[in-house]
């Protein structure tokens, strides 16, 4: 009765249980001041926080005889942070002087330019379009070797521009000009936008999150993904924690995912929750 009240993961441990899949690293929560790059000293000079970000990297380094230049981030749905992932993924990979290239490619909800404070007038629909080339329209950072591409929130853009075969040309032209190219994409349970771009990059990251991702969920994208023959480099668990009060302290909002700030009433919850849990156990 409890696993089905509750029936999501819990740990990283459950992660390397349901999946045959590699672990390639667990995440710290982050404070809300440091979810956005915006001013990267704070992210960048707490080792307890960028530590976990360079093993990530360097295993991703570690999964192939060739270093991976095009990577795609996803995630099964919404609020399991794949977006700051990628956005502090690509920050690491910078700082340790590689050219580094963050692609919008999440048509139905763009965040990249929320996390770097950046303008989205100018974004991948416009080089797709052929309307400007991709070294006219990324944008640089307040980070050395950190460029973005946005998606332009003031469009619609459909999905099918990410199945033409000018995408394929831009990703082979940013892999070229960058060292690492990372791919924020649509969720996989939402569009299939990932796997499709996942077929032309060196492979895909999922992105977990305990106390949030759907075990069932997660398990039918992965096979699905693996009868689809797409390249998975590993799965990451974000949020990695390890108390009732730090698993309920985060919840989804709009472009990121934010504390919430009564936390006294997330813990009431988690009270009741328990209490149920017994009053079951007892009975």
């Amino acid at each position: 009765m409890l696993e089905l009240m509750d029936n999501t993961l819990k740990s990283s441990a459950e992660v390397e249980e349901l999946l045959e899949i590699p672990l390639l690293g667990l995440l710290p929560p982050l404070p809300s001041n440091k979810l956005k790059l915006k001013s990267t000293e704070i992210f960048l000079e707490n080792f307890s926080l960028l530590e976990p970000y360079r093993s990530l990297l360097k295993n991703l380094d570690n999964r192939r005889i060739e270093k991976p230049r095009l990577i795609i981030v996803s995630s099964t749905s919404s609020g399991e942070g794949k977006s700051v992932v990628a956005s502090h993924l690509a920050t690491v990979s910078a700082m340790l002087s590689q050219r580094t290239l963050i692609i919008d490619a999440n048509l139905r909800r763009p965040t990249q330019h929320n996390l770097f404070d950046l303008l989205p007038t100018q974004g991948i629909t416009d080089v797709i379009d052929g309307k400007q080339s991709l070294l006219e329209t990324v944008q640089p950072t307040n980070i050395d070797y950190l460029h973005v591409l946005t998606c332009s929130k003031e469009q619609q853009p459909s999905s099918q521009l990410l199945e033409s075969a000018k995408i394929h040309t831009i990703l082979a032209e940013a892999a070229n000009k960058y060292d690492l190219v990372i791919i924020d994409t649509n969720n996989l349970s939402d569009k299939p936008d990932a796997a499709i771009l996942s077929k032309n990059s060196d492979g895909l990251i999922i992105v977990t999150r305990p106390g949030f991702t759907r075990k069932e969920l997660l398990q039918k994208t992965v096979s699905e993904l693996n009868k689809s023959c797409v390249p998975i480099l590993g799965v990451v668990v974000n949020d990695e924690i390890t108390s009732i009060k730090e698993k309920h302290y985060h919840s989804w909002a709009i472009n990121s995912y934010e504390p919430i700030k009564n936390l006294a009433a997330v813990e009431s919850k988690a009270n009741n929750t328990a209490n149920k849990a017994n009053g079951l156990r007892a009975n």
